[in-house]
Parts: structure tokens; sequence; C-alpha cells
């Protein structure tokens, strides 16, 4: 691509955005939520720029600077239970206290009926500190809450996966092209093995029952085998 652009004698400057980039493909154009486009400088009176660029596709794992995303992060919804008789043997200062050491604000104190709740299970972080025993909550027969990872109706943990973009692409195409990128690399792996055991004619046992189970070299029967071989 090529940017060339001028300031002429009568302007007292002008700003250069990534709209006055031409580019040699028209598939090609510049990330931006605006017209204009992305700021790139400004030019004095009487100055021009005239430059060519190359731009090349690649990967985070080449270099940072094609890094689709900044943060991802991922944890599990919690599940969180408050065992109401367990707070009745609490004075009022020490369920405040109780709910002020939740850190993630998890929990809150009703004042109207003097209860714990816990309307917030979503911003749980799993610190624990709700289920510390350090006085003044170590003298308690039961404990106050339980906290546990949730389960959904399939026996299934949910969790909840975050991805932040940096703009270049949408979340869901980055999360989409991760997916296949994984089934590529597992489909791969699958190939490898197959491929290997029958150019070496190992003994090979399948993964699981099904009729499309993936086959892998059995272990156990080539250490078997050498063991019976050093025996003879």
């Amino acid at each position: 691509g090529r940017l060339a652009v001028g300031c002429s004698s009568k302007e007292h400057k002008r700003d250069v955005y990534a709209s006055d980039m031409t580019f040699d493909d028209d598939r090609v154009r510049p990330v931006s939520y605006t017209d204009k486009g992305v700021w790139i400088l400004s030019l004095g009176r009487s100055q021009d720029i005239d430059i060519q660029f190359y731009i090349r596709k690649g990967i985070a794992k080449e270099h940072a600077k094609w890094m689709a995303v900044g943060t991802v992060s991922m944890q599990f919804e919690m599940q969180v239970k408050v065992f109401q008789q367990s707070f009745r043997q609490l004075d009022v200062s020490l369920r405040k206290k109780f709910v002020e050491n939740c850190p993630g604000r998890v929990f809150e104190y009703n004042e109207v009926e003097q209860m714990v709740t816990a309307p917030h299970p979503e911003r749980c972080i799993y610190c624990r500190e709700c289920l510390s025993i350090e006085p003044p909550f170590n003298k308690l027969p039961e404990p106050l809450v339980n906290v546990r990872p949730k389960v959904n109706e399939e026996g299934h943990y949910n969790f909840v996966f975050t991805v932040e973009s940096l703009g270049t692409m949408p979340v869901l195409s980055v999360v989409l092209k991760a997916v296949d990128m994984y089934i590529a690399k597992i489909a791969k792996v699958k190939h490898v093995l197959k491929a290997g055991a029958e150019e070496a004619q190992l003994p090979t046992r399948p993964i699981g029952t099904a009729p499309t189970a993936v086959r892998v070299v059995d272990q156990d029967l080539l250490n078997r085998n050498a063991e019976s071989n050093e025996d003879n």
C-alpha cells in the first residue's frame, strides 16, 4: 500500500488518518470505528509525506503485535449456600464482619430481617475467605456457608470464559477460530498416531469402545513383549 499526503502552503496543518492510505487489494482496509480512521500524524505548512508499506499477516506465536486478544480468563460458576441457622448463633456485629470479609462482595446483610444473603454468587472468585475458621469464627459448631463449583443438569461444571478483544477481530470470531484450530490439531495427532503405528506394524488398541474410537499404540503389550524377550 501507499500513503501520499501533502499540506499546502495555504493550510496551517493537515491531519493524516488511516483513511488516507491506499491499498493494492480492495479486500484490505484499516480497522476503525470512524470514517476517517486512526490518526497517524499531522503535517505542517508545505510538508508532505510519501511512503510505501507492506502488510503481512502473522500469529502471536511469532510476535505479540499479531495478538488478537488481551485478557483471557476462565473461572467456575460458583454455588453459594448460606446456612441461616448458623448465622443466628452470631451477633449482629459478627454477621456484618463476615459480609465485609468477602473481597468480591458476594454477601449482603439485610438490616430489616437481620440475615446474611448471597445475592451475587457470580462475583465469587473462590478465595475461601468465607470458609475461614480464623477468630472470631473458630468456635462455631457448623459452617456458615458452603461454596462449591456449580454442576448443571448434565453433571458438568459450569464456567465463565472471558475473552477481551483488542479490536482487530470480533470476540466470537476469535473463539470459533481457536476451536477450529484445536480440532485440526487433534485430527493431525490422530493421523500421525495411526500412520506411525501402521508403518511400524506396532500393536494398537482403541481408546474407548465406540466403533469410531481412535486407535493408538498398545504400550502395555509392547512392554510385556519386551519383558518376555528378556526372559528368553
